[in-house]
This record gives structure tokens, sequence and C-alpha cells, in this order.
């Protein structure tokens, strides 16, 4: 075979390899074995009670968007948490221990760093860092607010000045921990059930692409759309795209809408080398991970807020929205900054928010003052009490 023939041939499988991950439905009218562009097997059905197709912002989506006491947070886990890395919203341990080490949290809770004086007298979410059980602090910067803590503390000097000159300090609180994992088994448990509405098909052509198959209803609407794909395929893919019919894979998500992806399979689920850049409005995304023992983001950028039946660790990562567990967290190099998510979570059976109780605390005649102050909520922060 000649050098020209070589060429031909070389050009014409990167052209096809080109074409399938950009136009694979059209590839697929043309006759083209599906089996040669995508394999669609990582989708499954769920029954559910109801289709969850819905106007943004309706009756129904729970307001705020992961219930009073989940959006609160920016990292949140039952069990042990550890954080290692910059979490721009709070941190809370549930029944484990929470350490804090050469971190700063709570960052971009508010625009600019709140005392805990002004805190009180607008009525807001007084804690930065809570956890249930005991907590470590070494080295870190806890920002807009007090460490609340059921059991031991231990917090280094370096840690403790910092908090006491923004006239914080470190409390036993009085708050709902058993309503803070109780929502979080809610979320789970609840996005799981939702009828998937978005089929998702797993391109093989170079670089493997998971591709969100939009229909022409659903773009450019302003609607919850769910769907269901293998976590072995998602760890396996190094693209996440978006397409709609005959189009090409690079459709982006409409700001108004929201995607919540349920990732099923068990055992741990490793997610490295992936490009989730496609999902455009990572406030408006979130991966359920419902059946996963452990989830691991390993050395990549993730958008959308991340929850889990099992636990999550966070390595040399950063994460754009939340991250939340019914097991441990641990969150070790990168970031996990806002914004948190906020879009249309039809679940029912969240916490009211009369039942979140703020610690009372008598700052004392030498730390009173009297001020009149305007702040600023962003979408870490909680409604006022």
């Amino acid at each position: 075979m000649s050098y020209t023939v070589y060429t031909a041939l070389a050009v014409f499988v990167s052209l096809f390899s080109l074409l399938s991950n950009i136009f694979p439905d059209t590839l697929e009218r043309w006759g083209v074995a599906r089996r040669l562009i995508a394999q669609e097997g990582v989708q499954r059905q769920r029954r559910a009670p109801v289709p969850i197709i819905r106007e943004a912002g309706a009756a129904g989506c729970s307001q705020p968007s992961l219930g009073n006491f989940v959006s609160v947070f920016g990292v949140a886990g039952r069990d042990v948490v550890v954080v290692d890395s910059q979490v721009y919203g709070r941190a809370a341990s549930i029944k484990g221990p929470l350490t804090i080490e050469n971190s700063t949290i709570g960052k971009s809770t508010f625009s600019a760093p709140q005392s805990c004086p002004l805190l009180n007298a607008a009525h807001l979410f007084p804690y930065a860092a809570l956890s249930g059980s005991s907590a470590r602090v070494v080295a870190s910067e806890i920002v807009s607010g007090n460490i609340g803590v059921k059991e031991g503390k231990d917090v280094d000097e370096e840690s403790l000045s910092v908090l006491e000159g923004r006239g914080c300090g470190v409390l036993v609180p009085d708050y709902g921990f058993g309503s803070l994992e109780g929502d979080l088994k809610v979320l789970v448990d609840g996005v799981s059930d939702l009828e998937p509405t978005v089929s998702v098909a797993l391109h093989r052509a170079a670089p493997p692409k998971l591709v969100f198959k939009l229909s022409s209803s659903v773009a450019g609407s302003s609607i919850t759309q769910v769907a269901y794909i293998d976590g072995g395929a998602l760890g396996q893919v190094r693209l996440i795209g978006m397409s709609l019919p005959g189009g090409p894979a690079n459709q982006k998500l409409n700001p108004g809408s929201t995607l919540l992806v349920n990732v099923f399979g068990t055992g741990t689920i490793e997610l490295k080398d992936l490009d989730t850049s496609m999902v455009t409005y990572p406030h408006k995304v979130l991966w359920n991970f419902f059946e996963a023992e452990h989830v691991v983001l390993d050395s990549i950028d993730f958008f959308g807020t991340v929850l889990a039946k099992g636990g999550i660790t966070v390595r040399d990562s950063r994460v754009v929205g939340g991250v939340f567990a019914l097991g441990g967290v641990e969150v070790r190099g990168g970031a996990v900054k806002g914004p948190g998510f906020d879009g249309c979570m039809p679940v029912k059976g969240l916490a009211p928010l009369k039942e979140i109780q703020r610690q009372k605390r008598d700052l004392g005649e030498e730390k009173r003052v009297t001020v009149t102050i305007t702040v600023t909520e962003t979408k870490w922060a909680v409604p006022t009490i």
C-alpha cells in the first residue's frame, strides 16, 4: 500500500473520530452502526412516582434549594470530616470529629469577613464550622462565624487569635445535627427516585466522552432535567458534553435550567482526568452518587455540587459547588468554592426553617456594640432566623 493510501486512511480515521464526537446523531441517521459511534448502556431507567419537568422557581422547588440545613454549608459529612484545603463556604461534621488544618473556612460566605457581633445583630447563622463531636483546628482561618463543638476542642493559638479578633469564639452549639443528617438522606434518596428525562450516550471515539442528549423541547427552557449514568462509564471518560438532536456535542446548559445527575454503581467510583467544563453553570448542576460506598475526585476541576450516600475524598481538585456525604469527607489540596447549588430541587420532606435553633450568646459589656449594618448574603448564607 502506497504512502498516499496510508495518508488518506489516517485522514479518514481522524475525520471519523472527530465527527463521531461532534455529530453522533447525524452519523446514526446516515446509517453508521451505533456500536462504532457510541455505547448506550450507560444509563438505566428508574421507577418514580411522577415525571419531573417543571418551570424553575415554580411551586414544588425547595427554598433554599438544598433545604435550610444543607444549603448553609460548603462541606458537610456525617462521619469524620477532614479539611486540609480552602473551603469557601462553611464546614460541618455531624457525628464524627472535624479536623481543619492549614485551611481557610468560610471565605466567601459573605462578600467581606463579618464579625460575630455583626452576625448576631443581623440574626444570621453564627457558625463557620460545626461539629456534633469534637474539633481540631490547626493553623487555619475561620471566617465569618464561631466554631461550634459538642464535645472536645483543640484549637491552636494562631487560629484562636484570628477567631477572637473578630469577636468570635468556640461555643457549644444548640443546633439540630439530626435535621442536617436527615436532610442529606432525603436529598440522596429523593433525587435518586426522580424519573429520568435526559438520555445519556458514551461516545467511544477518542477522547471518550459522556454526552447528555437533550431534547429540542428541553433546550432553552427553564426546567429540571434528570439523568442516570453508570459510575463505571463516568470513570472512563475524559469529557462531559451536551447535545441536541442532530447537533454538535457542545450545547450549553440553559442558565435557568437545572440538571440532576444520578450516578449509579457500588464500591468505589474514582474520577480522574475528567473535563466537566462544558457544565457552564455549575450552581445549577448536582451529581448524586446514591449507591457508591466511596467517591474519589482526583486532580480534576469538577463543576457541580457532589452528593453521596457513602464517603467522599477530594484530592488536589477544585470543586465548584458543594461536597456533602452521608459518610465521611476528606478534602486535601485544591478548593471547594461557590457558588453553591441554587437550582430547582423538586424533593419533598426537607426540614422546615423553624427547626434551626441559633445559639444565643451574651457577649459581655466589653464586647457589646451598637451598629447599623446591611449584610448581603451569598448563596452560602442561610436566610434570617
